[in-house]
C-alpha cells in the first residue's frame, strides 16, 4: 500500500493484494471499500493474490489485484491478515461494528497486551480462526 496526496491535497491510496492481507477503507465508522475480498464467504485456501512464491508470469497475471481510492481527513485504512479480515467482514454482514472495536483497541495502552488479549478471547469463543494475525491502522 502506498499513500500519497493528489495535487489538491486529497489523500490517495494504492494497494496490491499480496499474500493473505486485506485492506479496508472506513469512513465515519462505515466500510467504504474492501480489497481484495468483499464478503466473509470469499475466504478460502487459494485466493487470487500475489504470493511470495509466484513466478514472474504468475505475478504479471495477478496484476489485476490492484486497487486505489481517495480518502478524506479522518478516514481510516485497516490492513490485516485473513483471519481478522474475515472476522471484520462477518461482523459487518451481521450488523455489528468491528471498526468501533478496533478503534477502542487503538485507544488502549501501547504495549499490545489489550490487542493480544482481545484476539485470544475471539479465538477461544471460536469467532476468529486460529491463524496468525497482523493489523496495521492508518489515519488519513
Amino acid at each position: 500500500m502506498t499513500i500519497t496526496a493528489t495535487s489538491d491535497g486529497v489523500p490517495q491510496w494504492q494497494a496490491v493484494a499480496v499474500g493473505d492481507t486485506c485492506l479496508f477503507h472506513v469512513r465515519d465508522g462505515v466500510l467504504a471499500r474492501a480489497f481484495p475480498l468483499e464478503h466473509s464467504t470469499q475466504f478460502h485456501n487459494a485466493p487470487k493474490l500475489v504470493g511470495a512464491r509466484m513466478s514472474l508470469p504468475q505475478v504479471a497475471e495477478g496484476r489485476s489485484a490492484w486497487e486505489d481510492g481517495l480518502g478524506r481527513a479522518g478516514d481510516r485504512l485497516w490492513a490485516m491478515t485473513d483471519a481478522l479480515a474475515q472476522w471484520c467482514l462477518a461482523e459487518c454482514e451481521s450488523g455489528r461494528d468491528p471498526w468501533g472495536e478496533l478503534e477502542l483497541l487503538l485507544a488502549g495502552p501501547a504495549d499490545g497486551c489489550l490487542f493480544e488479549d482481545w484476539i485470544d478471547r475471539l479465538r477461544q469463543s471460536r469467532r476468529l480462526r486460529n491463524d496468525d494475525v497482523t493489523l496495521v491502522a492508518v489515519l488519513l
